[in-house]
């Protein structure tokens, strides 16, 4: 049987979930970030990855990690909503994947990701969340505004995970259906 580059990135991303439904140490955080390669994944090497990463960096798009206060915690990427609309479809599913490969990198170092001091009370409890995010917990947002500091203005698309946790109005599209 020939595999096909969709089965085999099914097959990688299948045992990254179980992987990570396994793992018990991993972090959060709130704070923005500048975009980082990824390279703790094990899907880091595939092309649409590094073209969504491209198109990270183009948009100049920002990460953080968002609702730790909550069950579903996510790794939000924030890029301009005119970007957005700009995009190839290509280029939206590849940026899709970059943001599901971030919380690899934001679960390597959850503390750096937390947005309140480690001196408050719910500080380790929001390290230990982001340290457990799910892979599939990302979610890409839109700013009405096209520079620094963005807004969230937006929900585009999320992992399948969140997005069946949030409120209707305001998911956006599942991945599993954006990625057909």
């Amino acid at each position: 049987m020939r595999f096909t580059h969709s089965m085999k990135r099914t097959a990688i991303l299948t045992i990254l979930l179980f992987l990570a439904s396994c793992s018990n140490s991993t972090s959060q955080n709130s704070s923005q970030s500048s975009p980082t390669s990824p390279s703790s994944s094990l899907i880091t090497s595939e092309a649409p990855i590094k073209q969504g990463e491209k198109v990270f960096t183009s948009l100049k798009g920002i990460y953080e990690t968002a609702g730790e206060a909550t069950t579903t915690p996510v790794v939000r990427v924030i890029i301009p909503q005119t970007g957005w609309k700009n995009l190839a479809k290509s280029d939206q599913i590849s940026l899709t994947m970059y943001a599901e490969s971030l919380v690899s990198v934001v679960k390597s170092n959850p503390s750096k990701y937390v947005s309140i001091p480690s001196s408050a009370p719910a500080h380790n409890t929001f390290v230990s969340k982001i340290a457990n995010l799910c892979q599939d917990c990302w979610s890409i947002v839109v700013s009405y505004k096209d520079s620094q500091p963005y807004g969230i203005d937006e929900t585009i698309v999320q992992g399948d995970t969140p997005w069946i946790s949030d409120d209707p109005c305001c998911r956006g599209i599942k991945s599993s259906e954006f990625r057909k």
